[in-house]
């Protein structure tokens, strides 16, 4: 075979390498693209009550911080939490002077508590829904998780509105140089603070 032939196979040979070595990692973002297009990312199955009490279910050290936020959101009279460090559980209540409008980014300001006040939880006050986190791996996909909220509505048990995000790792950390992250996210779960969102939910 003549050098040149040899040559051109050697060249047309790499890239054909290199899809194949890289072909899982191909498959599972278009998959990971396809799902994104597929699942709801929005799911309310029923408006939201105005004015009632909400309860953070998580013994998580953020679960204060949410609380916080959660007050700030209009419409809802006020969160109750239970603190990591105590465990006592406690009320979040609105105090500001402004009008209710949770923006995600109180916690950012370095005065953002003085618009809350905190309470021992008042147990004669009902709470109607219940917040929580939520995350698991898709056993059936190729690095790709589900992770976001859901809101329950704690008299029937019934999941009301959730908000959900996909993520797909698009290499192996364990095989990337200093365990890169090479993460993709769809969907946001930061919607719940825009103003088109609280719109519809309540």
């Amino acid at each position: 075979m003549k050098s040149w032939v040899k040559l051109i196979a050697y060249i047309s040979i790499v890239p054909l390498l290199t899809v194949l070595y890289f072909l899982d990692n191909i498959r599972g973002y278009y998959r990971f693209k396809e799902l994104c297009q597929q699942e709801k990312q929005l799911v309310i199955t029923s408006k939201l009550e105005r004015d009632v009490g909400w309860k953070i279910n998580s013994n998580e050290p953020t679960a204060r911080s949410y609380a916080f936020l959660l007050a700030g959101l209009p419409h809802v009279k006020f969160v109750r939490f239970r603190d990591w460090k105590d465990h006592d559980f406690y009320d979040v209540y609105y105090a500001g002077k402004a009008p209710k409008v949770a923006d995600g980014g109180a916690s950012k300001r370095g005065d953002w508590e003085k618009d809350y006040e905190v309470r021992p939880a008042n147990l004669d006050s009902e709470v109607v829904y219940g917040w929580e986190t939520f995350s698991e791996t898709l056993s059936t996909e190729t690095r790709m998780s589900r992770s976001g909220y859901r809101f329950t509505d704690l008299r029937s048990k019934k999941v009301v509105f959730s908000l959900t995000e996909l993520g797909y790792s698009t290499f192996d950390r364990n095989h990337t140089l200093l365990d890169a992250p090479s993460g993709n996210l769809c969907g946001n779960t930061g919607k719940i603070w825009e103003q088109e969102i609280q719109s519809q939910i309540f």
